[in-house]
């Protein structure tokens, strides 16, 4: 049972609905973990409208699981998938590209899954994160 499971519409006003549900889960998870949970629930639903092109008449599914160690996060939509196979990485040429690579750097693990026609992206965090103090808040672990 996930601790956060939604669905909105896609189109322009998804990831600012995904950011406003996962706000339930802002105590349980501390600043620093909610807002890399956040950034990156955010990357990914913008993916799923801007190149899975789910728009408005779309859904986006939200599914997240705070366990004891870990944060488990799955963005499910029925857009048109793209090919994970090529390694994330930032275009600043075309002002963007940011968000699988964020989601490779920031997450401890992350996958890609088609099926029945839906795409599934999933990523995990530890929840013994620390964080190295003032920055930019992006919750990377401290090297002990």
């Amino acid at each position: 049972m996930a601790d956060l499971q939604v669905s909105f519409r896609g189109g322009p006003h998804a990831a600012p609905a995904a950011r406003r549900a996962l706000g339930a889960l802002r105590a349980p998870l501390g600043p620093d973990l909610f807002d890399d949970v956040s950034l990156l629930v955010s990357e990914l639903v913008t993916n799923s409208v801007r190149h899975g092109e789910v728009g408005p008449d779309g859904q986006i599914e939200l599914n997240v699981d705070v366990g004891d160690d870990r944060v488990r996060v799955e963005v499910d939509d029925r857009g048109l998938g793209f090919d994970a196979r090529t390694a994330p990485r930032m275009d600043s040429d075309r002002g963007g590209g940011f968000g699988l690579y964020l989601v490779d750097h920031l997450a401890d693990r992350w996958q890609t899954e088609r099926h029945d026609g839906a795409t599934r992206v999933w990523f995990e965090l530890s929840r013994s994160r620390r964080t190295a103090g003032p920055g930019l808040g992006l919750g990377m672990p401290v090297l002990a």
